[in-house]
This record gives C-alpha cells, sequence and structure tokens, in this order.
C-alpha cells in the first residue's frame, strides 16, 4: 500500500503561488489607488526597472517607486479612471525565487465601466525572508476597447 506525502502544515504547495502573485498584484492595486507610497515602497526591491516605449527608469530607492507610481495614478485618475484590478493573465515560474506575471489593468470609470486597459509584465523576486517583491515592470501599453456596436435589426423579407 503507497503512502500518500503531503506538504507539512503552514507550506504552501505550488498551487498556491498563483494565488500569493494575485494577493500580492491586488495589494499593489490598492495601494495605488489609495496613493500610498509607503504601501507602494514595501513591495519593491531596489534596484528596480520600468521598460516603456518612452524610455527606461531606474529606481534606485523606494521612496523613488513610490512617487513614479503614485503619478502615473494620478495621470490616470485625471483621465478619469477611478478604480482598476490585476488580472494576472499569465505566471512563469524561473527558479525557486523568481516568477513573471502578465498582469491586465482595467481603467474603470465611476460607472466601473471599462475605458481602457494596460498590460504589463512583472518580474518578481522572493527577498531574503521570502516575501516577494517587485524588480522589474515591462509596460506592453494600453489598449482602448472597441466601441460597443448597436444590434442589427432584421430586415423585412417578402
Amino acid at each position: 500500500m503507497a503512502i500518500l506525502q503531503t506538504q507539512p502544515r503552514g507550506v504552501p504547495t505550488q498551487r498556491d503561488l498563483r494565488t500569493e502573485v494575485q494577493d500580492f498584484l491586488t495589494t499593489f492595486a490598492k495601494a495605488l489607488a489609495a496613493s500610498d507610497g509607503e504601501a507602494i515602497a514595501a513591495l519593491f526591491e531596489i534596484p528596480a526597472l520600468v521598460i516603456a516605449e518612452d524610455g527606461v527608469i531606474a529606481l534606485t530607492a523606494t521612496e523613488q517607486a513610490a512617487e513614479f507610481f503614485i503619478a502615473a495614478a494620478r495621470q490616470n485618475q485625471a483621465r478619469g479612471v477611478v478604480s482598476t484590478r490585476a488580472d494576472v493573465i499569465d505566471l512563469e515560474k524561473i527558479g525557486d525565487k523568481i516568477m513573471v506575471a502578465t498582469v491586465r489593468w482595467p481603467h474603470l470609470n465611476a460607472d466601473l465601466h471599462e475605458t481602457a486597459a494596460e498590460e504589463s509584465d512583472y518580474t518578481l523576486r522572493r527577498d531574503h525572508t521570502g516575501a516577494l517583491k517587485i524588480r522589474s515592470v515591462l509596460v506592453r501599453g494600453i489598449e482602448t476597447p472597441l466601441p460597443a456596436t448597436p444590434p442589427r435589426t432584421k430586415r423585412p423579407t417578402h
């Protein structure tokens, strides 16, 4: 008779990685929405990079990371974005400490309708305590949803 091998209590299993990353990014989203610089800074391991079409920013201090992402959140708010969420599209585990998450951030207006979305890749790395930290962000760009198509009306047949 075979004996089932299980993880000891309190040890997360492999399938919990996606949930852990989702929870981490949800915390990031909440910190952005609240413009909580201290909470944003705590999610980064420095140095970190932000790579976008417009250029590359080397983040050399946690305060710089907080300022950059608060400014981005305020730009979105000025465009009428009142909320977002982190939708993890893909997650690739690279070794024991590194993973890359592709994340879609829908831009939601006051009616909570999606007006656009941004997609980015986040390279996450476990620090010396095992906590996830952001090491790089590759901004893939903003997509604008297609306008709603009015329903077709049936033509009379003769």
